[in-house]
Order: C-alpha cells, then structure tokens, then sequence
C-alpha cells in the first residue's frame, strides 16, 4: 500500500474526496472568475475611453498636438512677463500717488498759509479806533495762532518799562510791569524779531513767556506781545505761527500807533490844508 494508515498519499499532498480530477477543477474555476474579471475591468476602462473621447467631442476641445503646447507654453510665459510688468508698473504707479498726495498736502498748507496771512493783514488793517485794534490782535492770537494766554504790552518811553494793556487767559494785573533789559524780552527787542523759547511748556509762567513778539514801528520797538501758553488742542508751532508772529511783531506796531495818533488828534475832517501842513513839517516840498 502506498499510503499510510491515514489514508493520505505518499508525497504529503491532501486527498481530493476520492476524486482524481478535482484539483484540475478547482483551478480551472479559479482561472474562469480571475479572466472575467480582467473582461470586467476591461469593458469599464473602454466605457470611460468612450465617455471622454465623447466630452472632449462636446466641448470642441481636441487634445492640442505637441506643436501647440509648446506654443500655448511660449505664450503663457508672455502672460506671466506681462503680469509681472504690470505689477511693477502699478508699484511705481502707488509711489507716484504718495508723491502726488504729499504735494497736494504741502500746497493745501500753503493755501491756509496764505489765507490766514491774507485774512489776519486785512483784519489789522481794518479799523483806526484803538480798542478795536487791540482786540483784533486778540483774536489773531487766540484763532489763528492757538495762543491760550498772553499779554500786549506797550513801552511806556518815559520810564522805560513795559506795562500791559490788554491780556488774555490771565489777569492784565498779574503781567508784572518789566524792562527791556529782562531776559525775557531782551532778545527780542535786541534782534527786533520774534523770540520763541526753548522751555517744555508743562506750566505756564507769567515771568517766563513762551514767545515774545516785537511791536515795531519801523525800525523802533514801541511794545510786545508775550505769549505764556497755547490752548489743549494746540500741540506744536507751525511755521505758519512764526509767519503770523512776523506779520504782528512788522505791522502790529504800526496798527497801534496809527489808532493812538488818531484818537489823539480827535478825529477831526480831513482837508488837504491838513495833508499839506503835515507835509511840510515833514519835509515834504508843499
């Protein structure tokens, strides 16, 4: 007998239910489900050649040959220099706006500039009667220049002292009567210009003014202007103040007197004999 007692035959291999011919079965139905699955496969992959072949036909796109993609290549590599052109050209095109809107800022400043210079000449010269001088110069300080306290001082020639005659934010009391030789005025009525301190205004002091202004007649010093604080919103000096400043230290002078020798003479009518006597003792030729 060739196998043992078992029942399994010599070589080890397992024994197929007494049926010679089942194992050749068993591969051959193993062989059948694996072709019809590659057929299965197969007819799927040809139905999607069949659905692409027949989008492409719908949309009109053909696949492009290899010529044309190298050229949509080329062009959109153009495209791509062109934006980057395009971005630099829009960059310039922004820095070219700042420029622009800066110059516009400038010349909106220099507008205010030359209105508020415009606006603070006319109103200076605008009235003889004293009072109102006075006050014009007021409100030049306090509107144009954001003055929030400050005194017009006038020299009086016998003494050789400056006393107040008008003050703002502070009591016209309280401006101590000083010299020309006080170092707070000194400066500005050796140069005959405007004199502005170097001091941090964290408080304000009567004896210590911030700015003082020369009120000139001429070549002459007839007074000042002493600023001794701004107003809260004001936070700075400008260089339209400083002109401000030149306009009253050059004319504010000239506004006073003139308003003084007026109220002095009384008002009276003019006529040309006036003119002319004033003429001659002036040296005119009569």
């Amino acid at each position: 007998m060739d196998g043992d007692e078992s029942g399994t035959p010599s070589g080890g291999r397992p024994a197929n239910n007494g049926s010679p011919g089942g194992t050749l079965r068993s591969y051959l139905k193993r062989g059948e489900a694996f072709i019809d699955e590659i057929l299965r496969h197969n007819e799927l992959l040809r139905l999607r050649v069949v659905q692409l072949e027949s989008q492409l036909f719908m949309d009109n796109t053909p696949v492009p040959p290899p010529a044309a993609a190298n050229e949509l290549r080329v062009v959109f590599e153009q495209l791509h220099k062109e934006h980057d052109q395009i971005e630099r050209r829009l960059d310039e095109v922004v820095i070219e706006t700042e420029a622009h809107k800066e110059r516009y800022a400038q010349i909106e400043e220099e507008n205010d500039r030359l209105v508020n210079l415009f606006v603070a000449g006319h109103q200076l010269y605008s009235t003889l009667d004293l009072t109102n001088a006075v006050q014009i110069i007021v409100e030049i300080l306090l509107n144009f220049v954001g003055a929030g306290r400050f005194a017009i001082l006038i020299l009086d020639e016998p003494t050789g002292e400056l006393h107040a005659i008008e003050a703002y934010g502070v009591d016209r009391g309280a401006v101590p009567v000083i010299t020309r030789d006080v170092e707070s005025v000194a400066a500005c009525f050796a140069s005959g210009k405007p004199e502005v301190s170097k001091r941090v205004p964290d408080e304000w002091d009567v004896n210590q003014p911030l700015v003082c202004i020369p009120l000139k007649l001429g070549s002459e010093v007839l007074g000042a202007v002493t600023i001794y604080s701004y107003l809260e919103q004001k936070r700075e000096l400008t260089p339209i103040d400083l002109e401000l400043f030149t306009l009253l230290g050059d004319r504010g002078g000239a506004v006073l007197e003139s308003a003084r020798l007026f109220a002095s003479s009384g008002g009276g009518p003019r006529s040309v004999r006036a003119y002319r006597e004033l003429m001659k003792n002036e040296g005119g030729h009569g």
